[in-house]
């Protein structure tokens, strides 16, 4: 959802944020700042879902949806204390990294949601041949395995640039 600066009467967002007339939005502003804490404490419920539910991971991909986890529980809290910025003050980088956090987490969701469907519809597999409900499903997990490796790293990109905007701010201009 992206929005181009401007005023709005009212809009109404699905996770009930609210702007009222005259109050500016921008696509890294209060919006998409509301949206980002909301895709992201639904991306950190479900990987506790996938860590409490029977979902039969690879060996090792628990512990590191567990550091995704404590990640984007950090990253959450980064983004609570940027949230009680006003709008009109948030710099550059700030409404760069809501957007980016916003875009990983979608993302993330997504990789997740998918998991979840094709381990459940693994099950109809099942009925036509044992061996082939194995290899579909090690497959399967095999590739959310990769994914999670891959989400991994974004989250660290995405960590990394954020400090080396701050960085160049601080030390901007040049002496």
């Amino acid at each position: 959802m992206e929005i181009a600066k401007g005023t709005l009467s009212t809009v109404t967002t699905k996770l009930g944020v609210l702007l009222t007339e005259g109050e500016e939005y921008t696509s890294g502003g209060v919006l998409s700042m509301e949206i980002a804490k909301g895709t992201l404490s639904s991306v950190i419920t479900k990987l506790g879902v996938l860590l409490t539910e029977e979902y039969k991971l690879q060996r090792g991909v628990k512990g590191e949806i567990r550091f995704l986890q404590s990640d984007l529980e950090s990253m959450k809290g980064a983004l609570e204390k940027v949230s009680n910025t006003p709008p009109d003050q948030l710099d550059i980088q700030d409404k760069i990294w809501i957007r980016d956090l916003r875009e990983l987490s979608y993302d993330i969701e997504d990789y997740i949601d998918t998991f979840m469907v094709r381990v459940k519809g693994d099950k109809s597999a099942k009925l036509h041949s044992f061996k082939n409900f194995l290899l579909i499903t090690a497959k399967i997990r095999h590739g959310f395995a990769t994914d999670i490796r891959g989400i991994k790293s974004r989250i660290a990109e995405v960590q990394e640039r954020r400090v080396r905007g701050k960085r160049a701010c601080r030390n901007w201009p040049l002496k």
